[in-house]
């Protein structure tokens, strides 16, 4: 582990807002594993080494908070999982955990297979489709599905789909576009509803039609806690809120770069073919290129490409003194790209991750760690795992020709600047036989 004893460095905020993952990149050169730095009258401290990485998100948590984006967050999710604290958090944690496991993840499955069934057929041959709205169109449903029983988007004539997706990008950009210096789509109208009133009317009006279900994930998070019924609905519309959105935006975004990389290395998507070309439709572990493929593709373009947390009191991390105030940062994007541990790191190279593994435990965290990592990570990799594999059985997505490459847009995730239009390429039609 590499440090620089001094004093921190001012940084000018304009800087970063300027290039965020530039100036996080340079400032873990210049200033080593422990980059401190002055920014906005805040003491920050970069952390890119993967021992100190796991000092700050799990072995020392407990002398950290969560950090400021969280706090940008916490007027849309209210009081969820992903924007509560200490003993709160803690005990949604307990509470939410077993909602997460294998058997009732299980349970989904059907619904994402057969969401992304319905895609699958929609696709014209030759056509071009923004890739990134089409995947943030099919993970908003699997989302609504599961989270608020059948029907989805479709079941609730209050809730059209395109309209609460374009809820959420302004609601991602008027709480965290100033960060970054990013400005909302330019299509979007400025005289509508906020986009925070779109989504919470969306969500209370899916909350009464569907609180009878009693097989969705919303009744699983809310069984026996023994809790008021006005503490429970409100918990319940902040959960719901957090889901919705934390619950399809990191996967969308990680599929569209998925689709995107694959485009650019056919020997990789070749690979990935064969694979899924002799897959059962069941047995998602037997995809094991499918998945390298998605993991390679999060540790180039990881969706929470910057975490955050503040020190509440004086703590040791990498062998030197965080004082109490500090803010630690550790970014996916700056570790995720380091030579010591990924050779080639700007390659994609998903065979990688059919290899031994040769890096540190926290060199690779694109759900973070801890009692902070996302609970839903095993949920994402299966949704994602699945939804390649049935697409990617009947399409081929292609970038237009000529047409620039994709430049990451550092928002709250890295969705591509602009979207992603691609063309669908029909990689053989299905046909069953007449009968004599």
């Amino acid at each position: 582990m590499t440090s620089v004893l001094a004093p921190p460095a001012p940084k000018s905020l304009a800087e970063f807002r300027s290039d965020p993952i530039a100036f996080l990149r340079r400032l873990s050169r210049e200033g080593g594993d422990m980059a401190h730095f002055l920014m906005a009258r805040r003491r920050f401290v970069l952390v890119s080494h993967p021992d100190a990485i796991r000092e700050v998100l799990v072995t020392r948590q407990s002398s950290f908070v969560k950090g400021p984006g969280l706090l940008r967050a916490e007027p849309l999710l209210g009081g969820g999982l992903l924007t509560s604290d200490g003993a709160d958090h803690r005990r949604q944690r307990r509470q939410l955990q077993p909602t997460f496991s294998p058997a009732n993840l299980d349970k989904y499955l059907a619904v994402m297979g057969e969401l992304a069934g319905a895609m699958r057929d929609e696709w014209g041959d030759g056509e071009t489709r923004d890739a990134h709205r089409e995947m943030s169109r099919l993970t908003l449903e699997i989302a609504v599905r599961t989270l608020f029983g059948e029907g989805g988007v479709a079941g609730c004539p209050h809730f059209a789909g395109d309209n609460i997706g374009d809820a959420i990008t302004d609601a991602i950009f008027t709480r965290f576009g100033k960060l970054t210096n990013e400005q909302a789509p330019p299509e979007k109208s400025a005289d509508r509803q906020s986009p925070s009133a779109v989504l919470e009317s969306a969500v209370d009006r899916l909350l009464q039609r569907h609180a009878a279900e009693d097989d969705t994930l919303l009744a699983l998070l809310f069984q026996d806690t023994g809790r008021t019924p006005e503490v429970q609905d409100a918990e319940r519309r902040d959960q719901a809120m957090t889901f919705l959105i934390a619950g399809h935006e990191s996967v969308s975004v990680a599929l569209s770069w998925a689709w995107f990389l694959l485009s650019r290395h056919p020997e990789a998507e070749e690979r990935f073919h064969r694979e899924i070309d002799g897959w059962d439709g069941e047995d998602l572990p037997a995809l094991a290129v499918t998945r390298a493929v998605i993991a390679e593709t999060m540790r180039l373009y990881p969706p929470a490409w910057m975490m955050s947390r503040e020190a509440r009191e004086p703590v040791t991390i990498g062998g030197e003194m965080v004082e109490a105030g500090t803010i630690a940062v550790v970014a996916p994007c700056v570790t995720h790209h380091d030579a010591r541990f990924f050779p080639a790191p700007e390659a994609f190279c998903p065979e990688r991750w059919l290899a031994a593994q040769t890096w540190p435990r926290f060199a690779y965290f694109p759900f973070g760690a801890g009692a902070r990592k996302c609970i839903g990570d095993e949920f994402a990799w299966r949704e994602m795992t699945l939804l390649m594999a049935t697409l990617g059985r009947e399409w081929r997505l292609r970038p237009e020709p000529g047409a620039p490459t994709p430049d990451p847009q550092p928002i709250v995730t890295l969705r591509p600047r602009g979207g992603m239009p691609m063309r669908l390429t029909r990689r053989r039609f299905n046909w069953t036989p007449t009968s004599s």
